[in-house]
């Protein structure tokens, strides 16, 4: 018999590692410190589609933010795994790998609520937590989370912002508002006098950001929330055209306190706070 190069069960091991183990992890990249669980994480709820969706597209989408979470953690070791799924593929990755996933999904719990067990993915975690001993810490967590959400879900409880994501975002909306506000303050200028009904003007907020998409792409991202917020206070954009004006940035300030059932201020100063953030603004942030 030849000899053996390595011991590749050490790398699935879970008690601790020797130094030749930990040399191995460092070259195979099982080592690699994963910084993306420790920024502040995007919360998948808030990019579901802002419509009813089914079961199937529930899981569909849930599974696949998970993914998209979890996936730049790999090692390069599991990211070959990954790149070339056959079917069981995930049972093949690494303590590191399923423990990275397991903090993931039990954050995300914390807001998505229940609607994340209907991914295979945390079928799969929570089929595993049932028989391994750290399972049950972890099914302590993930049911806590749950009903944390539920009491976010009833505003009984605030959700967690992410100020350093929101920042970016609240940026560019703003800049699109001010353009989009000044267009309709200028088609209503001979009006002023004699303004146009509420509802007039919420319909061509609506109207003028669905026909040009790609002039306002972070307003048509969340525009059904834009939609349901402006029908449940369609005064809003009135004050846009008065005088003194509504600012564009106070009206964002508006819509998204409405969105989360917070306070403006509280949300300023959380957005504030992440206001260092050089992260580009993305436009699958829906509220």
């Amino acid at each position: 018999m030849g000899k053996r190069r390595g011991n590749k069960k050490s790398k699935w091991a879970p008690k601790a590692k020797s130094e030749t183990q930990k040399s191995q992890d460092t070259a195979t990249g099982l080592g690699k410190k994963r910084r993306e669980l420790a920024d502040p994480m995007p919360q998948i709820i808030a990019r579901m589609p802002q419509m009813v969706i089914s079961r199937d597209q529930w899981e569909e989408n849930i599974t696949m933010q998970l993914l998209s979470l979890w996936l730049p953690t790999l090692s390069p070791y599991d990211s070959k795994i990954a790149a070339a799924p056959r079917p069981g593929w995930f049972m093949r990755m690494s303590p590191e790998a399923r423990r990275d996933l397991d903090e993931i999904i039990v954050r995300q719990a914390g807001t998505t609520g229940w609607r994340i067990g209907l991914s295979w993915l945390v079928q799969w975690r929570l089929s595993e937590w049932e028989i391994v001993t750290e399972g049950l810490g972890l099914l302590r967590r993930y049911h806590s989370a749950i009903e944390r959400a539920a009491r976010i879900f009833q505003r009984r409880e605030k959700p967690p912002l992410n100020g350093a994501e929101l920042y970016p975002f609240k940026v560019a909306t703003v800049r699109e508002l001010s353009v989009l506000l000044s267009e309709m303050r200028d088609a209503y200028r001979n009006r002023l006098r004699n303004p146009p009904p509420e509802r007039e003007v919420v319909s061509d907020f609506l109207r003028i950001v669905a026909n040009r998409t790609k002039s306002f792409p972070f307003i048509a991202a969340n525009l059904e929330r834009w939609r349901a917020f402006l029908q449940e206070e369609p005064t809003i954009l009135r004050q846009v055209l008065a005088v003194p004006r509504l600012r564009p940035a106070s009206l964002f300030d508006l819509w998204l306190s409405w969105c989360k059932g917070v306070s403006e201020e509280w949300l300023r100063q959380v957005i504030s706070v992440g206001g260092g953030s050089l992260r580009k603004p993305s436009t699958s942030t829906k509220l």
